[in-house]
């Protein structure tokens, strides 16, 4: 007896057609790996052509800082380039200081019988002065404002400029001007 087996199947005709399904997945495939080597070939290009002018660039600054030596400028224009770079940059802190953030800490600290007749910022350097006027109902209230102005973090370096008496309306009042630096805390 003699045993025959037939590992051949009829399927296996079928598996051409299974080939053919995966035809447009590699090539999918392959175009994908072909635009992400273009990209990154592309990307580096673009790298060395930056980093050539960087180069380029910094080459051309370094002949400008030594064609242009300190003696070339005179002691009279560098003071009148610092005078105008400090003017600016005061100009710039001015712009940005806080007026409700000052307002709203004034209204903190002020007490009763005490009016605000005007402020006036000061910018100088890295300080904030104001001028501060108003009118206070005896001098006495105005020495408390000024204790409970020296006492807040946001103000410091306070002093009374003057004060003079008035009369309004029959009541005695104080006329009073002073000055502080707003640190704005």
């Amino acid at each position: 007896m003699k045993l025959k087996i037939n590992l051949a199947r009829k399927d296996h005709k079928k598996q051409p057609v299974k080939y053919l399904a995966y035809l447009p997945l590699l090539l999918f495939l392959l175009a994908t790996l072909a635009g992400s080597y273009y990209w990154y070939s592309s990307l580096n290009a673009d790298i060395a052509r930056y980093k050539g002018r960087l180069k380029e660039i910094e080459e051309m600054s370094l002949k400008a800082k030594k064609n242009v030596a300190e003696e070339a400028i005179s002691m009279e224009e560098k003071e009148l380039l610092q005078k105008e770079a400090l003017f600016i940059n005061n100009i710039i802190k001015g712009r940005s200081f806080s007026w409700s953030g000052l307002l709203t800490q004034l209204e903190k600290d002020t007490i009763p019988n005490i009016s605000l007749v005007s402020l006036t910022p000061k910018v100088d350097k890295d300080k904030v002065r104001i001028d501060i006027r108003g009118v206070g109902k005896d001098l006495e209230t105005i020495t408390r404002f000024m204790d409970r102005l020296e006492r807040s973090p946001s103000f410091q370096d306070l002093f009374l400029l003057h004060s003079t008496d008035a009369e309004l309306d029959g009541e005695r009042l104080v006329n009073f001007s002073m000055e502080l630096e707003y640190t704005g805390r």
